[in-house]
């Protein structure tokens, strides 16, 4: 019989280093104001990027092989809110099958509204901004 494999704990606290480069980022980007706009922006993409891979690994729900599921087809019709999509054109979980995702909210709720983010991919709110938000403030208003 193989001997387990013994876990080890982190040798950092992952909330104490999301905590350091938050305050770093905040000395250098906002406190000081150092650097350029396009410093400043370029530092908080890079700390977004760092979020969602660091939280992307601490997930306890595997999203892929949900999204590949068909629990979220079978829950939609329960809703009886309006139903919006926005994708990204390049969404990973989605595409080349990104239309069908309309297509499938459609037969929910004729009336509800797609868009497709030409380029983007599935963090399109965030690869996409420009384009995303005023589609979200749209859908929201209406």
């Amino acid at each position: 019989m193989a001997k387990p494999i013994p876990l080890e704990l982190p040798k950092r606290d992952p909330q104490e280093e999301l905590r350091s480069r938050l305050e770093k980022l905040g000395r250098r980007t906002f406190l000081q104001g150092l650097g350029t706009e396009l410093d400043r922006v370029q530092r908080l993409r890079e700390l977004a990027l760092w979020l969602q891979k660091t939280n992307h690994g601490r997930a306890r729900m595997r999203s892929r092989r949900f999204s590949r599921s068909g629990a979220l087809i079978e829950a939609l019709p329960q809703v009886k809110a309006p139903l919006s999509g926005i994708w990204g054109e390049r969404d990973a979980t989605a595409y080349p099958h990104v239309e069908e995702r309309a297509r499938i909210l459609r037969s929910i709720q004729p009336a509800a509204r797609f868009a497709t983010v030409p380029g983007a991919g599935h963090w399109v709110q965030f690869e996409a901004a420009e384009q995303f938000n005023p589609l979200l403030a749209e859908f929201a208003l209406s």
